[in-house]
């Protein structure tokens, strides 16, 4: 009877403690990615996101929006960067996504200054 008494590893514990991280990860960086396609695309791109603006000022908060979301994704690397939760080469890869955070902010808020408006 002892043989079907499972109780669950540190490692099973350990993953389930991951998955949430890495569920957060993946949806900040798809939200992210999605966000700056529609921008940068323009009107390559079908749909709502094709649409030419008729407000700068709607731009401007768009532009805005996308500029805190990759705000909220340089923290959150950060976070898990001083986690000490992440093994090196985990750890290398979301410093490395990181900077490509970092790198769009760049480029988004040079676009917000460039029509003349304040960053949030």
């Amino acid at each position: 009877m002892d043989k079907f008494n499972v109780t669950p590893s540190t490692t099973d514990e350990a993953s389930a403690d991951v998955n949430p991280r890495r569920q957060f990860f993946a949806k900040t960086g798809l939200f992210s990615l999605g966000a700056l396609a529609a921008i940068t695309l323009g009107q390559a791109t079908p749909g709502w996101a094709a649409t030419k603006s008729t407000s700068t000022s709607s731009d401007i908060e768009i532009l805005n929006a996308a500029l805190g979301h990759e705000y909220q994704a340089i923290a959150a690397y950060q976070v898990g960067a001083e986690s000490g939760l992440l093994q090196k080469p985990v750890l290398d890869v979301a410093v490395k996504f990181q900077g490509h955070h970092k790198a769009h902010a760049q480029v988004l808020a040079s676009t917000i200054e460039k029509l003349g408006a304040r960053r949030w």
